[in-house]
């Protein structure tokens, strides 16, 4: 038995996964701790989305060997990197539950590899949140793109949806447990069910349903899908169970760098839904992802990317320059632009979206209502979600799950200041 720290990298799924990793070694008998320097194993949890969470994986693999450390990887990077990783043990995306042989294997000084895109129970796994008050719940693996930038096609596979009867027991349980945030993940959310003759609303109308306080934060799903379903979800966003927020990320405003990115819908789809949405209610939060610098993008596309953010104010925007990813049709794609270009570029859409954001979120001064509190904060602070999922800062130290009332007295690019209230 060992004491095992798990250092997880990326999306709310790897994190999900790192969770039950750690269910895995403590029910195995090791003991997850919560720090590297006195861990016998260290398993890095990897993500290489993009070339700097790639070169997270390196950095932090070199210092924990220089540490003394064994070593595990786990994630994207094991599935992406086997032979670069060869001397380490590795287990892929959908070996989440082999972890402990990879533990017991580098104990051992052994590096066996396990990276086949099987199905697994994944659901069934036990699990210890990083958060006591949020239940993260991977719905599906996979995907059913085929973007031209994105490598996580190849580390992750075709979409493989989760049994919704699983997903509402595991959610059931977890509110049962006090949980106050169930977090809905996967590479592509919104087309869930397709491969099992199901799909997201009718997943999301069943755990409206499950009795408990808590809300449901549903995670990043593409325009493609969420098209589809455009007429049902204001009346699923109506419920009171549903944090007013979606992550739909549209990339590029210029149809022809969305065609060569292999992205299925057009600048318009994307419009039409931030339109939808915010019909319904116009403080319903929009966060979205842009690729500045992607091959060939012209000024002309630059300027239609700017002009779709003004067009829809996302209140949360995660900019990234684009870089090559190893193995993806972009990586040949001709037009390259060089680093100072993608430079200029992304710093111009920060400072716009830092403009946008602040803006939307001076909508919210005034506003009453209850928030989660789902942090703590910095110099005697906590952070909760209000039903926009807008974090919001309050004074003073509360229990983690506590739901209280407050007034928002200030606004930030990034948070709303609250005033609890008696």
């Amino acid at each position: 038995m060992a004491r095992v720290f798990i250092k997880s990298f990326g999306c709310s799924l790897n994190v999900a996964d790192g969770e039950a990793m750690a269910g895995v070694l403590a029910q195995d008998g090791h003991a997850v701790i919560d720090e590297d320097s006195s861990a016998d194993v260290v398993v890095i949890n990897s993500c290489i989305v993009k070339g700097h969470s790639q070169a997270q994986l390196f950095t932090y693999l070199d210092k924990v060997e220089s540490m003394g450390k064994k070593v595990v990887i786990a994630g994207c990077g094991a599935q992406a990197f086997p032979d670069r990783l060869s001397k380490y043990p590795i287990i892929g995306t959908r070996q989440v539950a082999k972890v402990k042989e990879a533990v017991r294997a580098a104990l051992e000084g052994k590096a066996p590899h396990s990276i086949e895109k099987e199905k697994t129970a994944r659901l069934s796994l036990p699990k210890r949140r990083k958060n006591p008050v949020i239940e993260i719940v991977p719905i599906n693996n996979g995907c059913l793109g085929s973007c031209s930038f994105c490598i996580v096609k190849r580390t992750r596979g075709n979409l493989e949806s989760y049994d919704p009867g699983e997903i509402i027991s595991v959610i059931e349980q977890a509110v049962k447990g006090g949980v106050r945030e169930i977090w809905l993940t996967s590479p592509d959310t919104a087309c869930y069910g397709i491969d099992i003759n199901q799909d997201l609303p009718s997943l999301l109308n069943r755990v409206c349903g499950i009795q408990g306080d808590f809300k449901v934060r549903l995670g990043m799903g593409n325009p493609d899908w969420f098209i589809k379903y455009l007429d049902v979800l204001p009346e699923i966003f109506a419920s009171t169970k549903m944090f007013r927020f979606l992550h739909v990320p549209v990339q590029s405003g210029s149809a022809p760098i969305l065609k060569s990115m292999r992205r299925n819908y057009s600048p318009e789809d994307y419009i039409r839904i931030v339109d939808t949405l915010r019909a319904a209610n116009p403080l319903f939060t929009i966060s979205t992802d842009i690729i500045v610098g992607f091959p060939g993008e012209t000024e002309d596309d630059f300027q239609k990317t700017v002009d779709i953010l003004n067009r829809t104010n996302p209140d949360v925007l995660n900019i990234s320059r684009f870089t090559p990813r190893p193995g993806t049709p972009a990586e040949s794609l001709p037009g390259q632009l060089k680093g100072d270009v993608k430079k200029a570029r992304s710093t111009m859409i920060d400072e716009l979206h830092e403009r946008i954001s602040h803006n939307r979120n001076k909508l919210f001064i005034g506003w009453k209502g209850k928030i989660i509190i789902d942090e703590q904060g910095k110099h005697g602070t906590m952070i909760g979600r209000n039903p926009f999922y807008k974090s919001v800062v309050v004074e003073g130290i509360l229990p983690l799950g506590s739901i209280i009332e407050v007034e928002i007295i200030g606004a930030h690019e990034r948070f709303l200041k609250g005033k609890i209230l008696d």
